[in-house]
């Protein structure tokens, strides 16, 4: 009876064992940017999305103004963030994480994030703590110095940012796919299934 009872324990203790260790591998596919089943194959990533991802790749500083409500009141908040975006090989996705400062350049909130760029060219950021946003193609400006526009809610919280960064990484960009491009709609531009063109008159 007693060598039942010590079957029993080590087949609890292993089960137990298991489960940390699947909690483990959940949290790390998420951060080393699991795809998420954004793309159904590799065929479905553009010439022009890989460009606008290479462009998104790298550090970026400057500000944000977040807009949001809370209990009926709407505030907006004034910050300073920096972004390091980091791509997975050969795709329009990845990883990366946020970092706001106060005005008075204090830390505030540091999030990791997974990211990717859809056949539309929206921008989705899905942060860790279960907040996702949507920088939607009309709303921004891409070019190889500078990113601006807004960022909307889509879970989580009632909010809209505006941000204006400024790349910051010391690689060049003269080699990059689409250099010399700008994108989004405030570039004058549309994206029709992962195909940026000029806006039509």
């Amino acid at each position: 009876m007693k060598q039942l009872k010590s079957y029993r324990v080590w087949i609890v203790l292993g089960l137990l064992a298991l489960t940390i260790v699947g909690c483990d591998n959940y949290t790390d596919e998420w951060y080393l940017g699991n795809r998420h089943g954004y793309y159904d194959d590799d065929d479905d990533v553009s010439d022009d999305m890989l460009a606008m991802a290479e462009y998104i790749e790298g550090q970026w500083s400057g500000t944000l103004i977040a807009k949001y409500t809370e209990g009926g009141i709407a505030y907006a908040d004034s910050f300073y963030v920096d972004y390091t975006f980091q791509r997975s090989k050969n795709q329009a996705s990845g990883i990366g994480t946020e970092y706001t400062f106060t005005l008075a350049e204090e830390p505030y909130k540091t999030r990791k994030f997974t990211w990717y760029i859809n056949q539309d060219g929206h921008v989705y950021i899905d942060f860790a703590d279960h907040v996702s946003m949507v920088i939607y193609y009309d709303d921004f400006r891409l070019d190889r110095s500078r990113f601006w526009g807004t960022m909307t809610a889509i879970k989580g919280v009632q909010e809209y940012d505006e941000f204006d960064l400024t790349y910051q990484s010391a690689h060049a960009k003269s080699n990059r796919q689409g250099n010399g491009r700008s994108y989004g709609g405030k570039a004058n531009t549309v994206m029709v299934k992962g195909v940026a063109m000029s806006k039509t008159k």
